[in-house]
């Protein structure tokens, strides 16, 4: 299939009809834990903004949400297809050549999947691929930055699919406590815990989250973490480290839509931003329990580790 202007038409936010199903389609093509009977609707909302921007991404083009040419072209292309040039398939052959470069592992770059790969091996922890269906790699990458409140890291899940294909999806989250726990309220004496990078093996199980919903709880073993016990505006990620059980969950913020602000949604737990994406991770997990033994590793990165 190829990019047609006539039928694929620039679509935004806010667009709506045959248009908006035909991209939401293709979108499901190439995001294989996207539902379609629930996520085709026509409309161009949040949730299929959001799902064009991880394809951008993916796809090494500008991401803005804002389906043109570039976006279309990439998106009617065979999703077994390595997608490598961030300025399409119309570039000159130089520009080709030089994103072909920019993207090659020996550069730093390559697929998401590849690039986690890669981290997680270069730090010496395990990469889980035993070529069967949903064994997840679930990996938190840290921003840099030590501002409290934001939503500013993101959680990435690496597994093979039901057709033995790789999958890598990205959600917007947080790994550290939100201002209410490191800045009004302390629930322990040394301070907010913030969990200390580093692979968690088989920590995780499909428990309730405090008693509410199911989430991936810390049930199987210990975790490290600093204790920032000051009460300022900077989160503070060095000094002692802690061991223990903490209840460090990895659970979703608000009961739906996206939340903005981490608020009172962490006090240390590695949290996701928007409740549908928490869906999709579940779902994975509960096809993973399915098959396995029911325990789940859990790695934190920070963002210049993905390189």
């Amino acid at each position: 299939m190829s990019y047609d202007r006539r039928i694929h038409q620039t679509l935004r936010r806010g667009a709506r009809g045959d248009s908006v199903v035909r991209l939401q389609r293709r979108l499901v093509k190439h995001h294989s834990d996207l539902d379609e009977a629930r996520f085709v609707d026509g409309d161009f909302g949040p949730g299929t903004e959001r799902q064009v921007k991880r394809f951008q991404q993916n796809a090494r083009l500008a991401v803005d949400g804002v389906v043109g040419r570039n976006t279309w072209s990439a998106l009617l292309r065979d999703p077994n297809s390595r997608i490598t040039s961030p300025v399409g398939q119309t570039a000159a052959t130089s520009d080709r050549r030089q994103a072909l470069d920019q993207a090659s592992p020996r550069n730093g770059g390559g697929d998401l999947a590849t690039r986690v790969k890669r981290a997680l091996e270069r730090k010496g922890y395990v990469f889980l691929d035993d070529r069967g269906t949903y064994n997840l790699n679930i990996v938190g990458i840290r921003s840099a930055s030590n501002a409290i409140n934001s939503f500013d890291d993101e959680m990435v899940i690496v597994y093979r699919d039901s057709s033995g294909s790789m999958q890598a999806v990205r959600y917007p989250a947080t790994t550290d406590p939100g201002e209410y726990y490191t800045r009004t309220k302390l629930l322990n004496k040394a301070g907010a815990a913030i969990l200390v990078p580093g692979q968690y093996r088989d920590t995780y199980q499909i428990a309730k989250h405090r008693g509410k919903y199911d989430a991936l709880c810390q049930k199987g073993g210990k975790v490290r973490v600093w204790r920032d016990g000051n009460m300022d505006d900077k989160l503070d990620r060095s000094g002692k480290t802690y061991e223990g059980w903490y209840g460090i969950n990895i659970h979703r913020a608000g009961q739906s839509g996206t939340t903005s602000k981490v608020g009172r949604y962490s006090a240390g737990c590695q949290v996701l931003a928007d409740a549908n994406d928490f869906g999709v991770m579940m779902s994975l997990a509960q096809k993973s329990q399915q098959q396995r033994r029911g325990m789940f590793t859990y790695t934190l990165l920070e963002a210049a580790d993905l390189r």
